[in-house]
């Protein structure tokens, strides 16, 4: 498991529901509407209650209860699990100290359940965060030696409701001259065969969260329209990372597509050869 420790929420299943029930309470869903889309959705059942759904009834009355909103059935349930001794199969033997500490952690979690929250807890707004470029924007990266490398933007979403993300293909170009809007259409993509890379073009989606940190060293000096773009993969990395490969590979030189004459980055796109 990703999520593992004695506290309600240590476990990955009660992760997941917790999380999704607060996802859903700060869009403005009603407590009880989520609270019965995700028994639905967990095929979860208060009058059937399984040992492998205690950490779904405890996350969904911790939620229930900071948002002022547990409901008895749940509340019983609870009762129930601390009861019968439920969920604690896979904490060791009936007197080691694991399991010991883990039944009084959910005893005092299920006892707190009994006195309401003062305050319940305010709906929280998400930051949105839309993506930094637009498609076509030109970016000379400089590197701590003070060279240049140009990665074209080809792609601006959002990859959930919030966070946006900007795809950077990287180009043929190392130099201690900053890269003009010439580069940016004549260029070639950047293959790379150093390392273990095997001729695998450099490319892949930044994250706007992740673009203050690095913004220094990226300029857009313009746009360039495009009416077709190539496919793009599912790659994640840094805003940097087109930067370090691409001095990576200008030691061991450039190369042109395998199996494939030089052409421009306009005849790659019109030709769709990705």
């Amino acid at each position: 498991m990703g999520t593992w420790g004695r506290g309600i929420l240590q476990d990955d299943l009660a992760s997941d529901v917790y999380s999704e029930f607060m996802d859903a309470y700060n869009k403005g869903d009603e407590c009880s509407a989520i609270s019965s889309r995700l028994l639905i959705e967990y095929g979860a059942s208060p009058n059937e209650l399984d040992e492998d759904f205690v950490p779904f009834w405890l996350a969904l009355a911790k939620a229930l209860w900071e948002c002022g909103a547990l409901d008895e059935q749940t509340a019983s349930v609870c009762r129930q699990i601390v009861r019968d001794s439920l969920g604690l199969e896979g904490w060791g033997e009936l007197d080691t100290g694991d399991r010991l500490k883990r039944a009084a952690t959910v005893s005092r979690f299920v006892e707190s359940l009994s006195i309401p929250r003062v305050k319940p807890r305010a709906r929280r707004r998400k930051m949105l965060r839309p993506p930094i470029y637009k498609v076509g924007d030109c970016l000379a990266i400089r590197d701590a030696d003070g060279m240049y490398t140009a990665s074209l933007v080809t792609g601006a979403r959002f990859v959930n409701t919030t966070d946006g993300v900007n795809f950077l293909w990287a180009l043929q170009y190392y130099s201690f001259e900053k890269p003009t809007l010439g580069v940016f259409t004549e260029a070639g993509l950047l293959w790379l065969t150093h390392g273990n890379w095997g001729g695998k073009l450099c490319g892949h989606w930044c994250f706007t969260t992740h673009h203050k940190r690095d913004a220094g060293a990226i300029e857009c000096i313009g746009n360039v329209s495009r009416t077709q773009l190539p496919s793009l993969p599912e790659a994640y990395s840094d805003w940097l990372s087109n930067s370090q490969q691409a001095r990576l590979q200008a030691v061991i030189g450039f190369i042109d597509p395998p199996k494939r004459e030089s052409i421009s980055w306009l005849k790659l796109i019109a030709n769709k050869f990705l």
